[in-house]
């Protein structure tokens, strides 16, 4: 007698079939960004500096607390990459660090 666990499927999946459901699974599916997050290419482009000079004001930004970084999933094409992207955070008036940047 046979049990349920031992017997074959009616339709066998093939060698294609699973190829295309890993490759769904692996791709997965692209993060919504949330208005206000840019991407440094476009943070570059809209301040006219190069991406080099942009990443480096990004990382100082970020480690005195005026800009948030928060990465999500970007479809690229061929695959999903984690990709960094950059917010202003509101400061409140009387903080230090904004009296700094607006003189």
């Amino acid at each position: 007698m046979a049990t349920a666990h031992l017997t074959k499927p009616k339709a066998e999946m093939t060698l294609n079939d699973w190829a295309s459901v890993l490759s769904k699974a692996g791709k997965g599916i692209p993060d919504q960004v949330p208005p206000g997050f840019k991407l440094a290419e476009d943070i570059a482009r809209e301040t006219g500096r190069g991406l080099s000079q942009t990443g480096k004001y990004l990382r100082e930004a970020r480690r005195l607390g005026l800009v948030e970084e928060q990465k999500f999933k970007v479809d690229t094409g061929t695959k999903l990459y984690p990709t960094p992207h950059y917010r202003i955070i509101p400061q409140n008036e009387n903080d230090p660090c904004r009296a700094k940047t607006q003189k």
